[in-house]
């Protein structure tokens, strides 16, 4: 009777011990955390990115894009690491959310943010394209130069195709969604803000191994040149 008792004691122990495990793992694991705008953060906790670097995921897909990424580079306060294949800015460009973050970047530069920015220049100029006029990054580099924000070009035969910004050392976005009217106002892009420092380190780091190779300074470029 007595080694009964101590069997259903050690069982109601385990099992006190599973569930309590249970909770603080769906909690630290599990739970959304409040994101802006009622969006939701999926917190990752304890992950092979980082021991002890909990990780929030947010989808910022679609038209969640553009209002997310305005918010970070705006409360931006020391670094912003762009990398993106075409950033297209259309005549009307004061109006265009493209041009918005371009200024986001702009303004940044201007609050003392160290500001990096990474562009394709695998295209041929806007001048040989005709009737595409702005299909190439030559208008967005003209206006991050004259902000005095460095950028720097990846030239054939590599070609930059990511879409990347990495923010403050610990917000990276990510995804398919170019700084294109199309991209922020039409297509049906996906797009992840990822809050770890780990793994901002790491995208950065693996961003410029992979495309610091054959980078040219945009002012060795001649895109800007006429063609005679």
């Amino acid at each position: 009777m007595k080694c009964k008792f101590h069997f259903h004691i050690r069982c109601l122990f385990i099992l006190i011990a599973l569930i309590a495990g249970g909770c603080s793992r769906g909690n630290a694991d599990t739970a959304p955390t409040a994101g802006t705008d009622g969006e939701e953060f999926l917190a990752v906790g304890e992950s092979g990115i980082g021991r002890n670097d909990a990780v929030q995921v947010l989808d910022i897909s679609g038209s969640r894009y553009f209002s997310a990424v305005h918010r970070a580079l705006s409360s931006a306060t020391q670094s912003i690491f762009v990398a993106m294949y075409k950033i297209k800015v259309d005549s009307d460009r004061e109006f265009s959310p493209q041009f918005r973050l371009i200024q986001d970047l702009v303004d940044a530069r201007k609050r003392g943010v160290n500001v990096t920015v990474w562009l394709d220049m695998s295209d041929p100029p806007d001048e040989v394209k005709g009737d595409n006029e702005g299909e190439t990054n030559d208008k967005a580099i003209e206006i991050l130069k004259k902000a005095g924000i460095q950028v720097s070009l990846v030239k054939p035969p590599r070609r930059l195709h990511a879409k990347v910004i990495v923010i403050d050392n610990r917000i990276v976005v990510e995804g398919s969604a170019n700084w294109t009217y199309s991209a922020l106002r039409r297509n049906a892009e996906s797009s992840t803000l990822i809050m770890s420092s780990t793994y901002a380190a790491m995208k950065t780091a693996r961003i410029i191994e992979e495309i610091g190779r054959n980078p040219v300074e945009s002012k060795r470029s001649s895109r800007g040149k006429k063609r005679k």
